[in-house]
């Protein structure tokens, strides 16, 4: 929601299309966090890692690649 307060302070247009791109960004960050977490816990309850920088780590680096292909997906939907 900063970029709705940055583009209303700078005096920028805020359209219909512009609130629909930022929930949209929104929401996607919000599925990969959920996401990321859930992966975590999956780590910790299921694989037997004790929750720490390593198993953060690990996680993070497990699930860059599809969480940044959904984002590419998703990035390219909105586009067209």
């Amino acid at each position: 929601m900063g970029g709705i307060l940055a583009a209303w302070l700078a005096g920028g247009v805020i359209s219909l299309g512009s609130l629909v791109g930022f929930l949209t960004v929104l929401g996607i960050a919000a599925r990969n966090g959920i996401i990321m977490i859930n992966h975590f816990q999956h780590l910790e309850r299921y694989e037997g890692e004790v929750f720490g920088m390593k198993l953060v780590l690990r996680g993070a680096s497990e699930r860059l690649r599809p969480i940044l292909m959904t984002t590419g997906a998703a990035g390219l939907a909105i586009l067209r």
